[in-house]
């Protein structure tokens, strides 16, 4: 959800590198956040030294394996965000599959 104030303010008046990190941050997250599927993780942790990740995890979702539903909300938004502020077609392509696995997952109906 940080994408779209780090975006904005590079563009009235800020430094260029808050959107060179909005970007990065876009794609670190699919790299580090994001499974094969679309589903995302709630927590990812890191080697504060080595900047690897340590651990992949959930505190407040089902289970560790389970797609956390704000977060998920969080990636499709973001990417979409990045997408109309890039018109980099990879961030498209992050937020169609972000969105198809909620529809994927989401009841027939939509209503629960």
């Amino acid at each position: 959800m940080n994408l779209q104030l780090l975006f904005w303010a590079a563009e009235n008046g800020g430094l260029q590198a808050w959107r060179d990190m909005a970007v990065s941050h876009c794609y670190l997250t699919a790299a580090d956040m994001m499974r094969p599927d679309g589903g995302t993780y709630q927590i990812v942790d890191y080697d504060n030294f080595t900047g690897n990740v340590v651990l992949k995890e959930s505190f407040q979702g089902y289970a560790t394996e389970s797609t956390w539903s704000r977060g998920q909300g969080w990636a499709v938004y973001g990417y979409t965000v990045a997408y109309r502020e890039t018109g980099d077609p990879n961030s498209l392509d992050l937020a169609v599959e972000t969105a198809d696995y909620y529809i994927d997952h989401s009841p027939v109906d939509l209503t629960a």
